[in-house]
């Protein structure tokens, strides 16, 4: 928030000197800056497309026109794709509709019976990143077919015979995205010889093959913080103005929707739009100056910004708002559009999949299986099924945290509707699938075994033609199971054989009918068996039979706990009104220090106001000469709100020389903030803290993370690490992990137990970090965790000093 403040201040104070005035409501700084989010997903959509039709082997998949297909599945060693699909193979097009329409032709699209309706779409996504039209099994069947796919200039009409459905877009150039549903490797080859080559494309008029564009422009290069792949320049015209001029070349071969006219008209202002010379601005100093301040601005709200998104169940689903979908549906939503383009683009509309996502189980435990850990899901009869509309379907993938597929012995990386010999329990339907490492002895277990890696990973559900959206459906949690040992009534060890692993059998009390049903709703038997493949049990059963024996679950309650750790006890009437008094007081505090900050703020932008007044006088009078004083004076203030002399792309370069020199300036700037911290800092931390003092010059994330990389060849007193959980941190060298425990267990033994939220506000650090402090200290025996409904608590490990 300091950034866009710090934005908005210098925009507001450089424009109204010269006496600049847009409209009685915008100024220049807002209007760039809603230009940039507006037209963020036009310039990922062109630069994708340039590098995929017009620059041979950087990303290169076909020119113009022209299919490209994709003819296996992916594998573990696929290594292009983050978070790959296996359910279907894309076929891919970039259109070029300036020259004349095109006619797609599509087959039969079948199983391999040559009757069953085989899944099929083809998206197909205009310049502003809209799904203007989708055409497949869903919406226009699977009958052989045809469409005229046109431009926004086109007048024309089809035949009168054959009728053939006209679909127009807004811009000339589209991205025709088909996906065609395969069931295993033989399919897919299957589905390359019999459907792909007959997905046509050809000229409206011509009636050629894949027409190329003649005698058009060219394409203009377009890459952020890249190299030009032809001569190898730098690129950073998203940094700039300038990125504007391009924005109007592509208005050149755009139409606006009807309801962004008079946003169009704001944008034209300042220089952008359709047919309009950007020249003119790029003279104005001041004009210049805000919408470079705008432009920036608008990058770090899209940068800075997360896709709208609910939690249930431990899934993660984005569906109300959509992060893509047609005008209708996204149309005004333009920060959800560009949000949706930095993160991924040319996702599908949600009435045709939507693709929820767990990386936690469904009490909010991040999915880990290092630890032995096993993980069920259960669908009740029906479901999903009844939640897709044939010839949909669903599946569930497995992903480790390097966003790839996972490696097992028996190469299946999702289960879904299709998938051969999935056991459905006989007394109810249902479906449970088993996510775990090892194999599960039980034969029927592991034919819905899906198998996961030994740590941690992700899971992604594909829902293809969901029957509803009012709500989306959304799958049942993983779940560990949990036994409490009070309900155990005798163990018994089973001796292993040759062809046998040993067993421990736990015999418990019949279930109270009150207790809800677990994985198997319906299991008649009173006890759970353990299997040991590589031994242990002797060990696991005296420790097993110690914790019975000492019958702790019938000892009474400990005190009440102190106000920061503990169980937390629901008060009455009157502790309800204390809370509620405490929380007031707490808020009026809030607000009060809120003021003074805001006081403060605008006691230092009424300095920087006249003193940029007097500047703005000086460079009308001067025209630009100013006197040494008055330079350190502005530049004083400029260092006052957080401003030095930040390492740049413009002073240093954009190859290893920058790199080099931001890492020796980060590590200087972390002297101080990690001395504060502990010696340890989440790397977003310090990308925030770091970004917030550079004020306009900001780093981005990768070369953020390419000066923390070099931390250690320079040999400066800072290295980057990855916690098991996939966190990266900046640590200091002088950190000392031992003390790091310390720290936490003496915070532990003072406050009895505590939540990660609880250590954050104790420690001053933040809720990751202080997760990650207290997972190290369990994992060190020091302190051991109560998960409970209210939910995930740390307490000191007395098994390890109280317990003989």
């Amino acid at each position: 928030m300091t950034i866009y403040l710090l934005y908005a201040l210098l925009a507001a104070l450089s424009g109204p000197a010269l006496g600049l005035r847009l409209s009685t409501s915008d100024n220049v700084f807002e209007t760039a800056l809603n230009a940039t989010v507006f037209f963020y997903p036009t310039l990922e959509h062109y630069k994708t497309m340039y590098t995929q039709s017009v620059v041979a082997g950087l990303r290169f998949t076909a020119p113009f026109n022209s299919f490209f297909h994709a003819t296996t599945l992916a594998t573990p060693a696929s290594r292009t794709v983050v978070s790959p699909n296996v359910d279907t193979l894309y076929s891919v097009a970039w259109l070029d509709l300036r020259a004349e329409p095109l006619v797609l032709s599509v087959p039969r699209v079948t199983n391999q019976d040559r009757v069953t309706p085989r899944y099929y779409s083809m998206q197909m996504v205009d310049a502003y990143t809209y799904n203007f039209a989708i055409v497949g099994s869903r919406t226009t069947g699977n009958d052989p077919q045809q469409f005229i796919i046109a431009g926004p200039n086109w007048k024309g009409r089809t035949h009168q015979r054959t009728r053939t459905p006209i679909i127009q877009s807004k811009t000339e150039y589209v991205l025709l995205l088909g996906r065609t549903r395969v069931y295993n490797d033989s399919d897919a080859q299957w589905v390359t010889q019999n459907i792909q080559p007959f997905y046509t494309l050809t000229g409206y008029k011509s009636r050629a093959p894949s027409p190329q564009p003649k005698n058009l422009p060219p394409f203009l290069p377009l890459n952020i913080n890249d190299t030009d792949p032809r001569d190898g320049r730098t690129l950073n015209i998203f940094e700039k103005p300038e990125v504007f001029a391009f924005v109007n070349f592509l208005l050149g071969y755009m139409d606006m929707y009807d309801g962004d006219r008079e946003k169009f008209q704001m944008y034209s202002q300042i220089g952008v739009g359709p047919n309009i010379s950007f020249t003119p601005v790029l003279g104005n100093r001041v004009l210049h100056t805000s919408i470079l301040l705008g432009v920036r601005a608008g990058y770090s709200l899209i940068f800075d910004s997360s896709a709208s998104s609910t939690t249930v169940n431990g899934w993660l689903i984005a569906v109300d708002p959509p992060p893509f979908g047609n005008y209708s549906a996204m149309g005004g939503r333009d920060l959800i559009r560009a949000v949706s383009a930095h993160n991924g683009l040319f996702g599908q509309s949600p009435e045709e999949a939507y693709y929820p996502s767990a990386r936690v189980d469904a009490e909010g435990n991040r999915l880990n299986c290092s630890n032995g850990a096993q993980y069920t899901i259960t669908f009740p009869a029906h479901q999903p099924e009844m939640n897709i509309t044939k010839p949909g379907f669903w599946s569930v993938t497995m992903y480790g945290l390097d966003g790839f597929l996972v490696a097992n012995a028996i190469n299946r990386y999702n289960v879904g509707d299709t998938t051969p010999d999935l056991y459905y329990d006989p007394t109810n339907g249902s479906l449970t699938l088993y996510i775990q490492t090892a194999e599960p002895e039980d034969r029927n277990e592991g034919r819905n075994w899906l198998p996961a890696p030994g740590g941690g990973f992700y899971l992604i559900a594909r829902l293809y033609i969901p029957a509803t959206l009012s709500p989306p459906y959304i799958p049942p949690g993983g779940r560990t199971l949990a036994l409490d040992l009070c309900l155990v009534t005798k163990t018994e060890h089973v001796p292993g054989t040759f062809t046998k692993s040993p067993k421990i059998t736990v015999r418990l009390v019949p279930a109270p009918e009150s207790k809800p049903p677990g994985p198997c709703a319906l299991q008649k038997a009173n006890f759970i068996r353990f299997s040991f493949r590589k031994g242990g049990q002797e060990e696991f059963h005296r420790l097993l039979k110690q914790q019975l024996s000492a019958k702790e679950w019938e000892n009474k309650l400990p005190p009440a706990p102190s106000k920061s750790g503990g169980l937390r006890l629901r008060a009455g009437i009157v502790g309800i009104e204390r809370n509620i008094e405490k929380k007031q007081q707490q808020t009026g505090q809030q607000v009060s220090q809120a003021f003074k900050d805001l006081d403060a703020l605008i006691n230092k932008a009424k300095d920087m106001v006249s003193l940029v007044n007097k500047f703005a006088a000086k460079v009308e009078e001067k025209k630009g000469a100013l006197s040494e004083d008055e330079t350190v004076q502005f530049k004083a203030y400029l260092l006052s709100v957080g401003i030095a002399n930040p390492v740049t792309k413009d002073t240093h370069g954009s190859g290893s020389n920058y790199h080099k020199e931001l890492s020796k300036q980060l590590a200087s700037f972390l002297d101080a903030p990690l001395k504060e911290a502990g010696g340890i800092m989440t790397l977003a931390d310090v990308y925030c803290r770091f970004n917030r003092a550079r004020g306009m010059e900001l780093v981005s994330p990768e070369d953020l993370v390419n000066a923390c990389n070099l931390f250690e060849s320079l040999r400066l007193p800072l290295r980057v690490r990855k916690f098991e959980s996939g966190v990266l941190v900046v640590q200091s060298l002088t950190h000392d992990e031992s003390s790091f425990i310390t720290h936490t267990l003496d915070t532990l033994e003072r406050e009895g137990s505590l939540s990660a939220e609880e250590l954050s506000g104790l420690a001053k650090v933040s809720i990751t970090l202080a997760t990650e402090r207290l997972l190290i200290t369990e994992k060190a025996g020091k302190a051991c965790r109560d998960d409970s409904v209210e939910g995930l608590r740390f307490y000191p490990n007395r098994f390890l000093t109280e317990v003989s």
